[in-house]
């Protein structure tokens, strides 16, 4: 469940600093300098999603559900003083379900790790309705000549690929993720030193549940540029493994060529499960815009602790490894393809496609995004897998698993 004080204190945190925050465009009336604004911004966002899916049980056959999630999102930040900043956000969802506890391919039921600090707290929950509150972000940020220093809940992000992110180790989103504004925020201190202009080395503490050493993160990372090649290196304690990566980008004959590889040495089984065997996960991507705004993105992806072989499609769907996010798939081998254009100014329309290598299953994700006005749009969307159906023996492929559905989100920013 969490904790309520956790969310309190933001709450009091946000509310202390809204009363002092100016009106958006009123500073100027209340006599207010560049620093004052500086010191205290504030803003939120909210978000309705609404989901429908056609699931296939072997035993019922098909049914047709709902979700409905609502949500808001306060933020306060600021820079009160040269070299020290901060950021709040608070994050209430109200969530209503046809059928208990719906989960499909857009939007998972991931368990975040890295959260010592507390999971949030849910208000009210039963089968059919939940409404959910978190402090997203709380961190403070000092800065001084080359080094800045940041503690709190945070966003991290390691990595350069769109649908598959080995190197992102604290948080990544799914290959389909609905909604990539923002990530799941980690209790962490992040030291980063600037040794160049294109240089750099980061060492990262992330806290897990009561700080055990299988529940948090160690990191260290450097990176560099070298013939207009952007290279890093990581390596730590990463939950419950020792891992070691590597990520380069750049650009080849007017294309985009990214790459990450990440190595895992488990030191014990997740949740009671086996200690695994040490496993290779990486990632290649290629990537194109042409001047009319047509953009080609083109990846592959490999998963040594995926499973080439279906009948292990069940074990692994239950594995802790899967259900919190460490890992996005079952399977071994991907190939995924994105292409978007700009319709108009205000309109854009994507098509991507994910396919299973081993299984043949897969799925097409299309999108639309329209601009309703400076604050608010609206995408409509949809997950359309193919492959076998389960039986009542499990998964006979992995996409096949997956919920047909469609969706549509109005978002507005204040």
């Amino acid at each position: 469940m969490g904790r309520l004080p956790e969310f309190s204190a933001g709450l009091l945190a946000l509310l202390f600093g809204a009363l002092l925050a100016p009106p958006a465009g009123s500073a100027e009336s209340f006599g207010l300098d560049d620093l004052d604004r500086q010191s205290f911004r504030f803003g939120g966002t909210v978000k309705v999603l609404g989901l429908g899916y056609r699931l296939a049980s072997p035993d019922a056959g098909d049914s047709n559900e709902g979700t409905l999630n609502t949500s808001l999102r306060l933020r306060l930040s600021g820079e009160p003083r040269r070299g020290l900043g901060y950021e709040v956000h608070l994050r209430l969802e109200d969530s209503l379900f046809s059928l208990p506890r719906v989960a499909s391919s857009a939007v998972g039921t991931r368990q975040p790790l890295f959260r010592g600090l507390g999971q949030g707290s849910a208000w009210s929950e039963d089968d059919h309705h939940r409404l959910f509150a978190e402090v997203a972000y709380a961190n403070v940020r000092f800065s001084h000549g080359n080094a800045d220093l940041v503690i709190g809940r945070q966003a991290v992000t390691f990595g350069r690929s769109f649908f598959w992110n080995p190197t992102d180790w604290l948080s990544s989103f799914t290959p389909t993720e609905i909604d990539r504004e923002y990530k799941a925020g980690v209790d962490a201190a992040r030291l980063s030193l600037a040794l160049g202009r294109f240089s750099g080395a980061e060492l990262l503490y992330a806290y897990g549940e009561d700080g055990a050493r299988d529940e948090s993160a160690l990191i260290t990372r450097v990176f560099t540029n070298l013939g207009g090649w952007d290279l890093e290196v990581l390596g730590g304690s990463v939950w419950i493994d020792d891992r070691l990566g590597f990520a380069f980008s750049g650009d080849l004959g007017g294309a985009g060529l990214r790459g990450e590889l990440s190595w895992h040495e488990p030191r014990r089984g997740a949740s009671g499960e086996d200690v695994e065997a040490d496993f290779l996960r990486a990632t290649l991507e290629a990537d194109y815009r042409w001047p009319s705004s047509l953009y080609l993105i083109f990846e592959l992806h490999h998963s040594g602790w995926g499973s080439s072989e279906v009948e292990d499609y069940a074990r692994l769907f239950a594995s802790s490894r899967l259900l919190t996010g460490q890992v996005t798939n079952v399977g071994r081998d991907y190939l995924a393809t994105s292409l978007s254009y700009e319709i108009t100014p205000i309109a854009t329309g994507s098509l991507a496609v994910l396919v299973n290598l081993h299984d043949g299953s897969g799925l097409v994700h299309p999108t639309f995004s329209r601009s309703l006005s400076d604050e608010s749009r609206l995408v409509l969307g949809a997950d359309l897998p193919w492959g076998p159906d389960p039986d009542a023996e499990g998964p006979r492929s992995e996409y096949g698993a997956y919920a047909s559905t469609l969706w549509l989100q109005w978002q507005w920013s204040f």
